[in-house]
This record gives structure tokens, C-alpha cells and sequence, in this order.
């Protein structure tokens, strides 16, 4: 007797899984309150959707964060609660550099509006610079007067109009998903940041499985390149509630080799990037305190 052939698994659709699973939270029996909460996070949700749609150029992904910049709607929209990815990259960076937190140089890459460097500036970091495609976002972003110099650039396969190995620490959060930073983008992070210096990033799990850039080729970039010697993976860390309840992956690299200018720097300044990055638990307990007292 022949057996049936097994049916194929489908392949899972990383949109349809998450709006199943916020359709979810409701349950039927809710009051009015509840329902119109409800309805508020879903309208939050397909607005950031919207900006991660499949087969999206970057060009297109850029014109839609201007226009929803320009609506005021995005900081509402993304408010903390909702999108929690500004403040766990900044307090990530905050463990690290526990000292002349002044004298530290930023690049914010994917800065949008402003929010990482918002909680940034909370625990003493004031040298941040920016970078994002979004015209209409570096509107908002400049309004908030703590970026000292934005570029308005796409990060990906060409050369940032920034030196080499300029800053202490690169960071992201929200600047990977469908149409937004390509896996080479983290080679253009490595070059403009010093040897020693940290890239600190911040995505939404699920992107790094459904994502088609990402899929089976950023993680394994991240192995390659960590054997290369351009950098050391210090740490790759499940967070929880990244956004819209849902998990993210923070990376932290440490450079080994960078940019001709980082390459070529004194051992001085070498010695006091590594000093800084440091991620003890009294590192931690820190980085709380001080943003309670600031």
C-alpha cells in the first residue's frame, strides 16, 4: 500500500502571523474602553506596518517616514510603551560608557525623529550626530536641538559622507526591516567607528527569520566578518516588548579593525574606548541611577 505524500508545510507570512496575533488580544468580551484601546494599538501597528511592506525600495520606505513625520503622528504612534527599542539601545549604551559620557561620540544611524538620542541625552551623552533618508523626520528630529549634525543619507552599499573611525559607539533601533538598512549597512557602521569603539543595534526578532535580507545572511555576515577580525561579537541578547509587544535581538560588536583613520589612531584613544565597555552589573545598576538623577 503507498503511503499519501506528506502535504508542504506554507511557508509562514511574518504580517499575517503578527495580525493574527494582535487580533487576539481581543477577546470579544471587552467594555467600550478596552475595545477603543484596542482599536488605538491596531491603528498604531498597520501605520508601522505600512512602512515595512514587502518589496518596498528604500526610496519608497523614506517618502513614507517623511510623510508620517510630517503628520506629527509618528512620535504619538511610537510612543514608549508601544516602541521600547530607543530606550534599550540607550541604556545598553549607558552600561558601557560609564564615565565622560560628554566626551563620548555618537552616530544615531536610522535617527528618524530623535527618540534614541531623546534617552540618550538623558544620562549625560551630548556629542550625538544622526543619519536618515527621511527628509521629513530630520525636520522633527532637528527640532529637539540634541543631534550637533545630521546627514540626510540612506545607510547600505555606498560610503557615508563621514570620516573614518570618527566615533565611540554606532547605534540603531528601528533602522532594520523590509527595505530599510541591507546587511552591508553594518560594514558601513564599522568603518566610520573607531577600533575599540562599539556598534550597539536593536531589532524586531521575528525580522531576522521573515526579513529576505536578513534571512540566513545577516547573522552569518555577523560570524564572518567577527572571523575576519573587523569586529567582536560581545554580546547577542533576546529582548522582550522591543515593540508592539513583540521580542527584539540586540547586538553589540566591538571594532578590531575599521577605517584607515581608526586604524591609524593613538593607542590613547584606543585604551579609552575599551576602558568604557565595560558591562558589569554595577555598570548596570549605574546606568539606572543615573538617569533617574539627571
Amino acid at each position: 500500500m503507498e503511503s499519501k505524500p506528506k502535504p508542504r508545510k506554507a511557508k509562514t507570512n511574518w504580517f499575517c502571523y503578527n495580525s493574527n496575533y494582535y487580533k487576539s488580544m481581543s477577546s470579544g468580551d471587552e467594555d467600550e474602553v478596552e475595545q477603543k484601546k484596542t482599536r488605538e494599538f491596531m491603528a498604531k501597528y498597520m501605520a508601522n506596518y505600512r512602512a515595512h511592506r514587502k518589496g518596498m525600495t528604500p526610496e519608497e520606505v523614506a517618502d513614507y517616514y517623511s510623510h508620517w513625520a510630517d503628520t506629527q503622528q509618528y512620535d504619538l504612534d511610537l510612543e514608549p510603551g508601544v516602541y521600547n527599542g530607543p530606550t534599550i539601545v540607550a541604556e545598553e549604551v549607558a552600561e558601557c560608557f560609564t564615565e565622560k559620557r560628554d566626551k563620548v561620540r555618537i552616530i544615531d544611524l536610522a535617527c528618524g525623529t530623535g527618540r534614541v538620542g531623546e534617552e540618550l541625552s538623558q544620562y549625560g551623552f551630548k556629542s550625538i550626530d544622526g543619519v536618515d533618508p527621511a527628509a521629513g523626520m530630520l525636520k522633527q528630529c532637528l527640532k529637539k536641538n540634541i543631534y550637533k549634525h545630521v546627514y540626510k543619507e540612506f545607510v547600505g552599499d555606498k560610503t557615508l559622507s563621514i570620516e573614518d573611525g570618527i566615533y565611540d559607539c554606532a547605534v540603531c533601533s528601528g533602522g532594520f526591516g523590509e527595505g530599510h538598512i541591507p546587511c552591508s549597512g553594518l560594514q558601513e557602521m564599522a568603518r566610520i567607528v573607531k577600533t575599540g569603539g562599539l556598534i550597539i543595534f536593536v531589532m524586531r526578532k521575528e525580522y531576522i527569520k521573515y526579513v529576505e535580507e536578513y534571512a540566513d545572511k545577516l547573522e552569518p555576515m555577523i560570524s564572518r566578518l567577527e572571523h575576519e577580525h573587523t569586529w567582536e561579537l560581545l554580546e547577542r541578547r533576546e529582548v522582550a516588548n522591543y515593540s508592539f509587544n513583540r521580542d527584539g535581538v540586540l547586538f553589540k560588536l566591538k571594532i578590531k579593525r575599521s577605517g584607515p583613520a581608526a586604524d591609524s589612531a593613538t593607542s590613547k584613544n584606543d585604551s579609552t574606548v575599551a576602558n568604557t565597555t565595560s558591562t558589569t552589573k554595577a555598570g548596570t545598576k549605574k546606568a539606572k541611577e543615573d538617569k533617574k538623577t539627571s
